[in-house]
């Protein structure tokens, strides 16, 4: 079997990588990316907790005594 060198590898320094941080996608997309790195992120915080559950909507009225 033959090597493929039809690609064409470069070396470069890392002063020398053009890395602008851009993702493409939609903004949908890139919101669902994020979202998979925040889940895991979290299980390495507190492996019990869920990301997916809803958030509390409890109201809470504080009332503070007169002075």
């Amino acid at each position: 079997m033959q090597p493929d060198s039809s690609k064409k590898v470069t070396k470069t320094t890392l002063d020398e990588h053009d890395d602008s941080g851009y993702v493409e996608g939609t903004p949908a997309e890139r919101m669902a990316m994020v979202w998979e790195i925040t889940k895991t992120a979290w299980l390495f915080k507190d492996p019990s907790f869920n990301a997916e559950q809803p958030l509390q909507r409890h109201v809470t009225k504080l009332i503070r005594r007169e002075r």
